[in-house]
């Protein structure tokens, strides 16, 4: 009677979960960022934000100000989450909570105002 071969079993890696954040021009030009941390996302999304630090804003109004800025001019954002699994989260699921977004503002605004 002949051995039946052994298989092993392949097991899933665990990597350090990334995001990746697009951003789409309404005159074709892109911003793209692959395998980044959270931080790196903010720093792309948050385009241009030294010129509001010095001025008078909360971390909401200055998320408010981005959000509606993005809408009105027609600029697309788009952020994937990649899990430790390796599984890719799309759409709105994987944005980071707004709570992220305004504590990593209010950060920059103490840095800037200590």
């Amino acid at each position: 009677m002949p051995k039946k071969g052994i298989t092993k079993a392949i097991m899933p890696t665990k990597i350090p979960p990334v995001w990746q954040i697009g951003i789409l021009f309404p005159d074709g030009k892109k911003i793209s960022k692959p395998k980044c941390t959270l931080n790196e996302v903010f720093n792309t999304y948050f385009i241009g934000l030294d010129k509001y630090l010095n001025k008078d804003f909360t971390a909401e109004e200055l998320f408010e100000k981005y959000k509606n800025t993005f809408s009105s001019k027609g600029i697309k954002v788009v952020i994937h989450y990649i899990d430790s699994w390796g599984h890719k989260w799309i759409g709105k699921v994987a944005w980071p909570k707004e709570s992220k977004f305004i504590e990593y503002l209010n950060k920059r605004l103490n840095e800037n105002y200590s």
